[in-house]
């Protein structure tokens, strides 16, 4: 079925990149904040958590990165960018984490626990985007609003 009207779903997709890198930033900066907070406190616990909190938003946006990379290649390149720069991403995460531990710079409950909060914060954040965005496309394109309406 051809349409008349101009595609509006990629602008939501766009929209939520944007939502994605935003929440990236937020989350770097707020995590720096409160590792200058533990280090000037002397505070190991806010320490290791603004630890595994900072190396979480990276990881995420990373990987969004890697995504929106994939998106843009055609299907054979994609797959294997996709796959090298999550083999990639994993590695270093690990790494990272490897060391942090292994030297005794930070406690690993603190980093994981840190790290679980950046994830859900993020992917609280990319939902959040992601349904507001898809809400106001239905109420832009007048097929999805159709659709909306015989729906009920």
């Amino acid at each position: 079925m051809p349409y008349d009207t101009p595609d509006t779903h990629d602008d939501g997709f766009a929209v939520v990149g944007a939502a994605g890198r935003k929440a990236g930033l937020i989350s770097v900066a707020a995590g720096l904040a409160a590792m200058l907070v533990g280090l000037v406190t002397g505070t190991t616990v806010i320490t290791g958590l603004a630890a595994g909190y900072i190396v979480g938003a990276v990881n995420l946006s990373w990987l969004l990165r890697i995504l929106r990379r994939g998106v843009s290649q055609d299907a054979k390149r994609a797959a294997a960018s996709v796959a090298r720069g999550y083999y990639v991403r994993f590695g270093a995460t690990c790494l990272v984490f490897y060391l942090a531990v292994s030297r005794g710079w930070f406690n690993p409950w603190q980093l994981l626990i840190g790290f679980s909060v950046a994830v859900f914060f993020i992917i609280a954040t990319l939902i959040f985007a992601a349904s507001s965005s898809f809400r106001q496309t239905g109420d832009t394109d007048p097929e999805l609003k159709n659709a909306f309406k015989q729906r009920g």
